[in-house]
């Protein structure tokens, strides 16, 4: 509360509440994601935003998942990087970005990915690259806090 109660360590990167922690926060931000673009883009208008291919394997997931009888629409099925890609794109981006370009929206939402890929299949992330997961990590909470004040408009 306001005070320093611990350290983190270098190593503790590696270690399971950590990891967690860091996972938990990148799902949020794609959480918060997937919420401005049902907002900002009704009826699946957020299609023309990103490539026919990744739209087809969406589509391809979806018609999966409702032979599961799962009860989904399209945007359910985006991946992680779907997401990010459409908000960079779209009128969202000032949005959630602020002051930054999209060039370095987009470079930062690789990183973001990388990082989730190597947390969800347990790979290392800390190995010649510390410095920069805890750059992220920092970022990464700015984010989603910018994410999570955000009440888009609708756009169709």
């Amino acid at each position: 509360m306001g005070e320093v109660a611990g350290i983190i360590t270098k190593g503790d990167l590696q270690k399971s509440p950590m990891r967690m922690w860091l996972f938990g926060v990148l799902s949020l931000i794609e959480m918060q994601f997937l919420r401005l673009i049902r907002a900002a883009y009704k009826q699946d208008s957020w299609t023309s935003f990103i490539s026919e291919s990744r739209l087809e394997k969406a589509k391809k997931f979806l018609k999966d998942r409702q032979q599961q009888n799962e009860a989904i629409d399209l945007a359910d099925c985006l991946q992680f990087a779907d997401k990010g890609y459409i908000v960079v794109k779209s009128d969202l981006f000032c949005r959630v970005f602020g002051g930054i370009s999209k060039g370095v929206a987009r470079d930062f939402l690789k990183e973001l990915r990388y990082l989730r890929d190597d947390l969800a299949h347990a790979q290392d992330i800390i190995t010649g690259r510390w410095p920069k997961i805890v750059e992220l990590a920092k970022t990464a909470e700015k984010l989603l806090a910018a994410c999570e004040e955000i009440e888009p408009e609708s756009t169709g």
